[in-house]
């Protein structure tokens, strides 16, 4: 390996903690601006899937990068800041095609539970009998679609999508690394004359190859997936019994005035209290 600026030693490995902690911050930022906002649960296990797989990345990239730097005159941060560049472009590319190609087979072949964001299982309650009985009244029917479906968050789904969505990274870091070793010799010049001005700054080499490029590509990564790996796609029922279990209920005032105008006229007229009877409404009824 090329000497020069090194990425496995004590210092490197605090810059990439440097990093991670600087990725995670851009995370919060963007629930923050987003509407609506996400519960921090749900939030959690939408971007745990990125923070695994960011950790799967970042080791299949300094393997990536030591192995270049072995086989050229150019040091692993060179290297690195290549594998880094080709991750959050095409990389990002690679991996919303492949996960769009699992999510089509598993509607085609009714396994939806396992689509990104979709950790969610709905329960229809069975009228709070729990016996089977040979045939249920007409009463029973229209009474079970009076009782509200229960919702509840499948970790063990979550985990298979946690997964599916590592499995489809390390897909993608096969292809690149492919790709990179093939044009690898058409690659050095350029590379060697990006960082030729920082050859005797090694240190300052570090943080900008480390810190400052990654900080600004994998923001731009992490926003961009974290919007196709969250749940976007809701049917009638989810829409109804679900959403509300992903999302925060921020009511502006005037959707709340708008609602209670909307309550007050769906409630009963009221008419003036008789003589004979004071205190006492009388409400007009429709025969």
């Amino acid at each position: 390996m090329g000497e020069g600026c090194e990425i496995t030693d004590l210092q490197g490995y605090l810059v990439q903690v440097s990093l991670a902690v600087i990725c995670f911050l851009i995370l919060i930022y963007k629930r923050h601006k987003e509407r609506p906002k996400r519960l921090w649960k749900i939030w959690t296990l939408d971007n745990s899937k990125q923070g695994v797989s960011a950790l799967v990345a970042h080791m299949l990239n300094v393997l990536l990068a030591v192995t270049l730097s072995g086989e050229s005159d150019l040091d692993a941060c060179n290297w690195y800041f290549v594998t880094v560049l080709f991750d959050t472009t095409l990389g990002v590319f690679i991996c919303f095609i492949i996960l769009s190609i699992f999510e089509k087979l598993f509607d085609r072949y009714h396994l939806v539970k396992f689509k990104t964001g979709n950790y969610f299982k709905v329960i229809i309650p069975d009228n709070g009998s729990g016996q089977k009985t040979k045939k249920k009244s007409r009463e029973d029917e229209s009474n079970i679609h009076l009782l509200k479906p229960i919702v509840k968050i499948s970790y063990c789904v979550w985990l298979s999508q946690l997964i599916i969505w590592n499995l489809i990274v390390v897909i993608s870091k096969f292809f690149l690394y492919g790709l990179q070793s093939g044009i690898s010799p058409y690659l050095q010049p350029i590379i060697s004359w990006m960082f030729s001005f920082l050859e005797s700054f090694v240190k300052l080499k570090l943080i900008i190859v480390m810190v400052i490029v990654p900080a600004i590509l994998n923001a731009i990564q992490f926003w961009i997936q974290d919007n196709f790996l969250k749940k976007n796609d809701f049917n009638s029922m989810e829409k109804e019994y679900v959403a509300c279990q992903i999302y925060e209920n921020e009511e502006s005032q005037d959707d709340t005035i708008r609602r209670t105008q909307n309550d007050l006229q769906m409630a009963p007229t009221q008419t003036k209290p008789s003589s004979s009877s004071p205190g006492q409404f009388n409400y007009e009824q429709k025969e």
